[in-house]
């Protein structure tokens, strides 16, 4: 009897109340300025989900799946950028960015022009 109990109680503290929504925010890397019109996507090859970063930078997606995806940020003259959104390190809790109503923030670098110098 003492074990179920011990296992209900280990079973009820592990539980959490889990939103798989992506959201956050999307900022450029040197100015620090929110990014709008960021097209970010679930990395699903098949049937992925997308949006768009507003005037503030902030972008949700509704996630109906039980997959949990990584993330990936595009935008013109930006460097593209891909965000893990889950993950556990030597079987530590679990870790989660911009899941479960935690807006997390990414920064974006802009793409460098090429420079020819010489011949």
């Amino acid at each position: 009897m003492k074990f179920f109990l011990l296992l209900f109680t280990l079973v009820c503290t592990n539980c959490e109340n889990f939103d798989n929504d992506y959201s956050g925010y999307v900022y450029d890397r040197s100015t620090k300025k929110p990014l709008s019109k960021v097209l970010v996507r679930e990395n699903f090859v098949k049937n992925s989900k997308q949006a768009f970063t507003d005037s503030n930078g902030f972008f949700k997606i509704k996630n109906d799946s039980e997959a949990i995806t990584d993330l990936v940020f595009l935008l013109n003259g930006y460097k593209s950028d891909t965000a893990v959104t889950a993950w556990s390190q030597h079987g530590e809790k679990m870790e989660y960015r911009f899941l479960n109503k935690k807006n997390d923030t990414i920064f974006l670098e802009k793409e460098i022009d090429t420079i020819y110098i010489g011949q």
